[in-house]
C-alpha cells in the first residue's frame, strides 16, 4: 500500500510591523471618457506610506511602500453583504515590501489628520508567511506606540 502524505500544518499568522518614516496623499479628478467606465468622472486618490520593516526580522526588506486606496464600497453602510478573503496584499520585490491595501473612504479624514499630527508612528499588518514572495493582508491597524507585549511573536 502506498504511504499517505501528511498535510502540512497550517501556519499561524505573521505580523508585519512597519515604522512609518513618511507619507503622501495623491488626488486627481477629471472627466472620464473611457468606454469601460460607467462613471462620467475619473476620481483617483490614494495614501502612500513609506517606512522601515521592524518585524519579521528575518525578511530582507530595506524599505516598505504601502498604497492605501479609499473605497466607498467599504464604508460601513455598504459592506454588510461582502464576503472578503483579504483587505490587501503584500509583495516582496527587489528589497522593497510593497503593499496594496483597501480602506473605507469614510476613515480617510481621520487617518490623514492623525498622520499630519504625527500621532501614528506604526502600522501593523496581519497575514500569512510570504509564499512566492507575496501574501494577503487580512487585518491592519495604525498605532501611536508599539507595545511589544501586545504583539504576538513571529515565528
Amino acid at each position: 500500500m502506498p504511504k499517505k502524505r501528511k498535510a502540512k500544518p497550517i501556519e499561524g499568522p505573521v505580523f508585519y510591523v512597519t515604522e512609518i518614516d513618511d507619507w503622501g496623499w495623491s488626488f486627481s479628478f477629471g472627466l472620464d471618457k473611457s468606454k469601460y467606465s460607467n462613471d462620467p468622472y475619473s476620481d483617483y486618490r490614494h495614501l502612500e506610506i513609506r517606512g522601515s520593516l521592524l518585524s519579521p526580522t528575518n525578511m530582507k526588506a530595506e524599505q516598505v511602500v504601502l498604497h492605501l486606496l479609499p473605497d466607498t464600497g467599504l464604508n460601513e453602510e455598504h459592506r454588510r453583504d461582502n464576503q472578503p478573503i483579504a483587505v490587501g496584499s503584500l509583495r516582496l520585490n527587489d528589497g522593497t515590501l510593497q503593499g496594496l491595501i483597501s480602506m473605507p473612504q469614510d476613515a480617510l479624514d481621520s487617518l490623514l489628520n492623525m498622520l499630519t499630527a504625527r500621532k501614528f508612528k506604526f502600522i501593523v499588518m496581519q497575514g500569512r508567511k510570504l509564499r512566492y514572495r507575496q501574501t494577503k493582508v487580512v487585518h491592519y491597524r495604525f498605532q501611536r506606540e508599539l507595545d511589544e507585549d501586545d504583539l504576538p511573536t513571529n515565528k
